[in-house]
């Protein structure tokens, strides 16, 4: 198919898959003549799933050519992708630029935030211990990344607002979540290499707002056996 028939299928200018293409974010088309390329059923593939990072996921085109390099990368293992493709997609945090990689200034973006934390003498205590707690149920080695760094700040608030996080309760959350990363791995369509990596790669961000709906039914479901306020002392 010409750019205008690619442009017409995919929904997508012809001028954003110019830029796309200027970008290196897919491969050029199969040239015919100087000015006339033809174009197939991968570039539709390929045009879908940026279109989904940028529109859907909410990623930036920096973002994007992150994940797409390691895609088009033939020695990169679906597990290093998988790994490129975590720092770039996004943090569930409303303060999500606190976890960026792209923020060279981390976290002293939030000012409010990086007062607290200079005042607050115990945080790298209580940090350091819930490392030692994440290592006790099976993540002996985490990586230095946005995510690993949200998820020891979430623990620690929890801990701190009295919510009973210990190792027994983190143990128990550890074990669904292999769970449900074992059922993540089952939908992977192998062994087809990038279809493997492009529904590996959207399920883990596009799944997490299912299981955030599931679980919100799953205690509205339950709060009916709850004890009434009435009843608590």
């Amino acid at each position: 198919m010409k750019l205008a028939e690619l442009s017409r299928r995919s929904r997508i200018s012809a001028a954003t898959i110019k830029y796309y293409l200027r970008e290196g974010m897919m491969q050029p088309g199969t040239k015919v003549r100087a000015r006339l390329s033809e174009y197939d059923g991968s570039h539709l593939k390929r045009l879908d799933l940026i279109d989904t990072l940028i529109h859907v996921v909410g990623l930036s085109v920096n973002q994007v050519k992150t994940i797409l390099s390691a895609v088009d990368d033939p020695d990169m293992s679906l597990g290093d992708v998988l790994t490129r493709a975590a720092v770039a997609l996004p943090s569930y945090d409303s303060r999500a630029k606190r976890y960026s990689e792209e923020d060279d200034r981390g976290r002293d973006e939030f000012g409010g935030n990086q007062i607290d934390e200079e005042h607050d003498a115990d945080r790298d205590e209580r940090l350091k211990q819930v490392r030692e707690d994440l290592k006790t149920v099976g993540f002996e080695d985490l990586p230095d990344l946005p995510y690993v760094r949200q998820l020891e700040d979430a623990i620690d608030a929890a801990r701190k607002a009295g919510i009973p996080w210990g190792r027994d309760e983190l143990a128990r959350f550890a074990d669904l979540a292999r769970e449900v990363a074992k059922v993540d791995f089952s939908l992977v369509p192998w062994p087809k290499r990038e279809d493997s990596i492009t529904v590996s790669v959207l399920g883990m961000v596009m799944t997490e707002p299912i299981l955030i709906g599931l679980r919100r039914l799953a205690h509205l479901q339950l709060s009916k056996d709850l004890p009434r306020t009435t009843e608590l002392s």
